[in-house]
């Protein structure tokens, strides 16, 4: 089920995405509900909504044409997004755009609506955020394992490459990275960047992993390309640590079918909690159709600042709320972190006394 609140060019193209990384996972059942259509005008301004609005669903994006819609119209009344949508299903009073919408779709529909009003649940299909800390963890975390002499892989997932230039590695000069190694231009060991520093591996990227995605259009068993390629190599580290991008794609797909668990860095502010909920359902589904062991190693706070409240509330809400491992160790807001990547070191060989390498060598104890 999809909300979106109104029909504009924006929202209708963030929903054909969402709908097409659902269709990527093999969930074809989507009803998709348009909310706050304007089935009348009076006056000059809501005469040019109208023309907009009705322009916005006659160029609705192609992937969406496979999805049932479902059109609630613009009340007189101020009810807007669920409240609305909730109030119109009870009544069966909702305009029926879409003959897959069948009479048997309604109760359940109605059921759907129902539970997500009562348990509060979020239904959003983007997944992630960025800069909560999650290469930063990949970074120091695989080095402070690495001087409790653990051999480690570090996989960089992201076209930004961030991981791989956070350890000294010139990005823009590599001729094998992990985009050649996902189309079959180089094996395994040909893109391996042996001991950055001592006991850590990488597999490096840069910019050219953003077209991957296109590249793989029709590949068949995409999910698992990287999968297969890591399984030759996979016994000969004692923890391979992968680095995924702030969105849901089939490079983050590749990383879950890939990986056992899951490590969560949270930043301690509000809207970090709503990522969370969004993230543990995209783990559940790909646990549930691609990858049956991929469970959630546990959730690191990052970025915590003991002298606010906020910080101490995100930590209380996430203890209280989530059935979820929490890490004893919380990342610290750290000048000494933030200034490591631009010298290309990890926190522990750039300043091994401050309170981020602690805190990272505290973690890789945990």
């Amino acid at each position: 089920l999809m909300l979106i609140s109104r029909p504009d060019e924006a929202p209708l193209k963030e929903a054909a995405r969402a709908s097409s990384e659902l269709r990527e996972l093999g969930i074809e059942n989507q009803v998709l509900i348009i909310n706050g259509i304007l089935t009348f005008y009076d006056d000059e301004v809501s005469q040019k909504l109208y023309e907009k609005q009705q322009k916005a669903l006659s160029q609705m994006p192609d992937s969406l044409k496979l999805t049932t819609t479902l059109q609630i119209p613009l009340r007189a009344y101020n009810i807007m997004g669920l409240d609305n949508i909730r109030s119109l299903l009870t009544d069966d009073h909702f305009m029926m755009k879409d003959e897959r919408l069948n009479s048997d779709k309604v109760p359940q529909l109605k059921d759907v609506v129902e539970d997500i009003y009562t348990t509060g649940k979020k239904v959003v299909f983007t997944m992630g955020k960025g800069g909560v800390g999650k290469t930063t963890t990949a970074i120091n975390l695989s080095a402070c394992l690495a001087a409790k002499r653990k051999k480690v892989l570090v996989i960089d997932m992201d076209p930004q490459g961030n991981t791989t230039s956070g350890f000294g590695v010139e990005k823009n000069e590599l001729e094998n990275t992990v985009y050649e190694l996902i189309l079959g231009e180089c094996s395994v060991e040909e893109c391996l960047i042996k001991n950055v520093v001592k006991n850590v591996s990488i597999i490096p990227s840069n910019v050219n992993l953003a077209a991957a995605e296109i590249e793989l259009i029709g590949v068949d068993k995409k999910e698992y390309i990287l999968k297969n390629e890591i399984d030759w190599i996979r016994d000969q580290y004692d923890f391979i640590i992968i680095d995924c991008p702030p969105s849901l794609s089939m490079l983050t797909i590749n990383a879950m079918t890939t990986a056992d668990t899951v490590l969560v860095p949270i930043q301690c502010e509000y809207y970090a909690l709503e990522g969370l909920s969004q993230l543990i359902h995209t783990v559940n589904l790909v646990r549930e159709r691609l990858n049956p062991t991929l469970d959630i190693e546990g959730i690191v706070f990052t970025m915590y600042d003991a002298r606010t409240n906020l910080s101490m509330q995100v930590v209380e809400n996430v203890k209280d709320h989530l059935n979820q491992k929490v890490y004893k160790t919380m990342i610290p807001r750290n000048i000494r972190l933030a200034e490591a990547p631009s010298y290309g070191m990890p926190i522990n060989l750039y300043d091994a006394k401050s309170a981020g390498a602690e805190s990272y060598m505290a973690l890789a104890d945990e």
